[in-house]
């Protein structure tokens, strides 16, 4: 039998503060023994008082509170779990220029596809269904992505809050509801807690129970409700809270430095706080906020996952930089919207030269006359 030495313990307890206050004051009532048991849990934080008041997942070393093994927190009151902050991240891999592509026995043969593939359930890739691509391509590729357990995301654009994309979000499923895991809400307004914005993420839920509902948050407004509503069909499960350059990651701008959140509202810092205790506590995980980083080196993955550990992004893409050969740039590298841009632009200049051409040949025409 082991030797309890709680009695034991309480006693030298019970002699210290004997000794301390000589007496145990009377108290009436509820409150006025509250403000007393706060008053005593003071004085004990204060003085440290043979660990009179460790908290839970704490525990007694001399005369001190500590946390635990695989605990941190304030002292002495607070020890949360702290594994959920030291894991390795997972892999986001975003589709965005790449459609996918088949061979004659439709079986898929786009190298990044394949490479994801490899990545497997570490990875959760971000498919843009709007490339170039027959949907017979689209689902042999994302069929080789869901056999290698792979999550994904259907890229759904709100233009800005300009766009309803609850009609788009319901085609696609509708298309290809055998293959993909959730969507992803690109380019959304700037505050996500618009009705738009909300609504969406309810549209997405309600298809199916387990489909999920990813958002950029990069560049707008949100709060900690935004991944713990009350209500799981309103209730993010991804958050991209940084699209950008390692160089803007890095630039230490806001109240948190470098990292993700690039925010100078001081309430940010709070509502940041907040949400750091709800991924030690567990109740939020790390593997709903990510981050897209591009031209990053090599020297300066270890910053970054150093960084992305301690602000809780648990979903990370880097792109390794690449030195820039003196090339002009294809338009899939300037995206989407951009190769829509040009072509606009080009479509316009021909129009503009048939008119001027046109109008070279008039006078011409009239002096015929």
């Amino acid at each position: 039998m082991g030797l309890d030495t709680s009695g034991k313990r309480h006693c030298r307890i019970l002699s210290l503060f004997l000794g301390s206050f000589l007496f145990i004051p009377q108290v009436n009532g509820s409150s006025e023994l509250a403000s007393w048991s706060a008053g005593l849990k003071r004085f004990a934080a204060a003085r440290q008082v043979d660990c009179l008041v460790c908290g839970t997942n704490s525990e007694c070393r001399g005369n001190h509170c500590a946390c635990a093994a695989g605990y941190a927190g304030d002292q002495p009151l607070d020890c949360f779990k702290s594994k959920n902050l030291n894991q390795r991240p997972n892999v986001l891999l975003p589709i965005y220029h790449e459609p996918p592509k088949t061979d004659s026995y439709r079986t898929c043969i786009s190298p990044t596809w394949k490479r994801i593939a490899d990545v497997g359930e570490k990875g959760t890739a971000i498919v843009d269904p709007f490339l170039e691509a027959t949907e017979d391509d689209y689902r042999s590729c994302l069929r080789m992505l869901n056999d290698s357990s792979v999550t994904i995301y259907l890229r759904v654009s709100m233009e800005f809050g300009f766009v309803d994309p609850r009609s788009k979000i319901e085609n696609l499923w509708a298309t290809y509801e055998s293959f993909v895991d959730g969507f992803y809400l690109d380019s959304p307004p700037s505050d996500l807690s618009e009705a738009t914005v909300t609504e969406s993420i309810y549209t997405i839920k309600t298809l199916k129970r387990s489909l999920k509902a990813a958002i950029s948050a990069s560049d707008a407004t949100w709060n900690v409700k935004l991944v713990s509503h009350p209500n799981s069909n309103y209730r993010a499960d991804l958050v991209v809270v940084f699209e950008g350059t390692f160089a803007r990651w890095s630039e230490a701008c806001g109240v948190l430095g470098a990292g993700p959140y690039c925010r100078s509202q001081k309430s940010f810092k709070t509502s940041f706080d907040i949400l750091m205790k709800r991924i030690f506590r567990g109740q939020t995980q790390r593997s709903q906020f990510a981050a897209i980083i591009y031209d990053l080196k090599a020297s300066e993955m270890k910053e970054t996952l150093t960084i992305a550990n301690e602000q809780g992004v648990g979903v990370l893409f880097a792109q390794q930089f690449r030195k820039r050969r003196n090339k002009p740039l294809r338009p899939e590298l300037l995206g989407f919207h951009a190769f829509k841009f040009s072509t606009r632009c080009r479509l316009r200049l021909r129009g503009f030269e048939r008119m001027q051409n046109k109008r070279a040949q008039l006078p011409r025409a009239r002096g015929l006359r």
